[in-house]
């Protein structure tokens, strides 16, 4: 979600709308849906298996590099491009994530 304003001759006619973020800008909505609900993990996404899952392998691969005293992580970017490259691009929020995901 998103606020706009509509102005009628530069006075504020709506302040404060709440539109969709996917009907003005369906590029960035994918975008920040990817980066903030999957790599940030900041959604409800523990009905599905896959969030525990790549939880696990992350906390294994920062193990690992705890043992070899080296700095291995998957930074967010990488997450990000991951994400970016198997998921479709009309996947745009939650509710057509788990739609596509069904």
């Amino acid at each position: 979600m998103c606020d706009e304003r509509a102005s009628l001759y530069g006075l504020p006619a709506i302040p404060n709308r709440k539109v969709n973020l996917q009907r003005v800008d369906p590029i960035l909505a994918r975008e920040l849906f990817i980066r903030h609900a999957l790599v940030e993990n900041r959604w409800d996404g523990s009905r599905h298996a896959f969030v525990a899952h790549n939880q696990t392998v992350l906390a294994q691969i920062e193990a690992l590099g705890d043992r070899l005293r080296r700095d291995i992580s998957v930074d967010e970017h990488t997450l990000e491009n991951a994400f970016n490259h198997r998921i479709p691009e009309h996947v745009v929020s939650v509710r057509h994530f788990t739609t596509w995901w069904k």
